[in-house]
């Protein structure tokens, strides 16, 4: 996914970011106690929203890739 974004002349800033955040999360809900059959499908689900919210913020309010990934990496 990353080789396509390259490729049409985009930039995505927010893929370490976003991978340490499901990272953390997933370690803080196996802490917890939460089983790994419920935690990684969890982790997932967030991984999705974010790459959702990423594309619906450019695709559909026109927004500059790298403004949303920079901004991204500050929440």
């Amino acid at each position: 996914a990353q080789s396509i974004v390259v490729i049409t002349g985009g930039i995505d800033l927010s893929v370490g970011s976003a991978v340490a955040l499901i990272g953390i999360s997933l370690a803080m809900m196996l802490e917890e106690g939460i089983s790994a059959a419920v935690a990684v499908p969890l982790a997932l689900l967030l991984s999705v929203a974010i790459g959702l919210w990423h594309g619906l913020l450019i695709a559909k309010v026109r927004l500059q890739p790298f403004v949303v990934t920079v901004c991204s990496l500050f929440m």
